[in-house]
């Protein structure tokens, strides 16, 4: 395991007060932060864990934090995978399709956790419970819990890895029955959430080949998508949140030539019609409403709309987002409210952030 470098900052964690009211204004940033807290024990743990001794790298690979063997798989279900789906696949679509994808949320879960004192590897990260914004982990415990409240039926959580590779990436639901496995993966497009895998016997689709391991196993099915790349389920896993949401957040700020991270509307056509871009390396948002034609010629305007940290520190978003949400067809679950403080804590932590990633996690 590689070491980092011991590094202090004497930056502290701004937490932002909770709105009043039903409206959070659009106040510039320092008028917020006039109110927030910001004392020397923010600045003490701002210092104590800005030395984790841990590299970025290292949770990449998937050697920290390592895989927990759980409690046991549940009890199957006691008919076959067509009875199962003719049952709940309403309940799982209709689920997923009044949630919107929020990869901020375990940012602002690792920041409440920084100022109370934890370090980044200390910090617990639990996705029960995300009601209109959350992750894949989060939606998969939604599904989770909706099987279980609407139907009595016991699912697990399994977690997803490249094969030969020990880092999960992803998290979805797996109900074993008495013929097969049920796999239910939180994708936005509807076509692609539900899938019926025979034990021990392979099913190919136009776009995936998904093959059935035995009964009760741990790792119940592996998937090939259509450029070769090969994918395996496990279940049993107790640490299944803190393994997926760390990578994604060690990984989504860096990938690709425009990195960013997303919070997007699902709809029922499986298109993520609205989202945000969240960009902490670039310092900015892209706000994106595929639900509006452009003008030919010219390009809708209202279509892609980027604004800089700085911006956002003078008082702009709140008009942006707000336009975002009323132009073009409806968008997100999430309160318009709720996601501008969302957004606004996150602009606040930045630089402690980018702390963690320039200063920790890299070489």
């Amino acid at each position: 395991m590689s070491s980092c470098p011991n590094s202090v900052s004497s930056r502290a964690l701004i937490v932002l007060p909770e709105p009043q009211n039903s409206l959070v204004s659009d106040q510039p940033l320092k008028a917020i932060q006039e109110v927030a807290i910001s004392s020397l024990n923010a600045q003490v743990t701002d210092a104590r864990w800005l030395r984790a001794p841990m590299s970025r790298e290292c949770i990449l690979r998937g050697d920290c934090p390592r895989p927990l063997l759980g409690p046991g798989l549940p009890q199957p279900y006691p008919g076959t995978r067509d009875e199962l789906l003719r049952t709940i696949s309403g309940t799982v679509h209709q689920t997923m399709d009044h949630l919107d994808y929020n990869g901020l949320l375990p940012y602002l879960k690792m920041l409440a956790q920084l100022q109370q004192g934890k370090s980044f590897l200390e910090s617990g990260m639990d996705a029960r419970g995300e009601e209109s914004g959350s992750t894949c982990v989060g939606m998969s415990h939604a599904i989770l819990e909706q099987l279980k409240e609407k139907h009595g039926v016991e699912g697990c959580l399994a977690v997803q890895r490249r094969i030969g590779e020990p880092a999960f990436e992803h998290a979805a639901v797996i109900v074993e029955c008495n013929d097969g496995y049920v796999l239910l993966d939180t994708r936005s497009n509807p076509n692609h959430r539900i899938f019926s895998v025979p034990f021990n016997q392979r099913t190919t689709l136009p776009f995936v080949s998904l093959v059935g391991s035995q009964p009760g196993s741990y790792t119940p099915i592996t998937m090939t998508l259509a450029n070769l790349e090969a994918f395996e389920y496990c279940t049993n896993i107790a640490n299944s949140d803190e393994l997926v949401t760390k990578h994604f957040m060690m990984e989504a700020p860096f990938i690709g030539d425009n990195p960013a991270f997303p919070i997007s509307a699902y709809y029922p056509n499986g298109r993520a019609s609205k989202a945000i871009f969240v960009s902490l390396l670039q310092a900015k948002l892209t706000l994106k409403n595929g639900t509006i034609q452009s003008i030919l010629p010219v390009e809708n305007p209202d279509r892609t709309v980027d604004i800089s940290f700085d911006e956002i520190e003078r008082g702009l978003l709140y008009n942006r987002l707000e336009r975002l949400y009323n132009t073009g067809l409806p968008s997100f679950h999430i309160p318009l409210d709720e996601l501008h403080l969302q957004l606004m804590t996150l602009v606040a932590n930045a630089e402690a952030i980018r702390h963690i990633f320039r200063n920790v996690h890299f070489r």
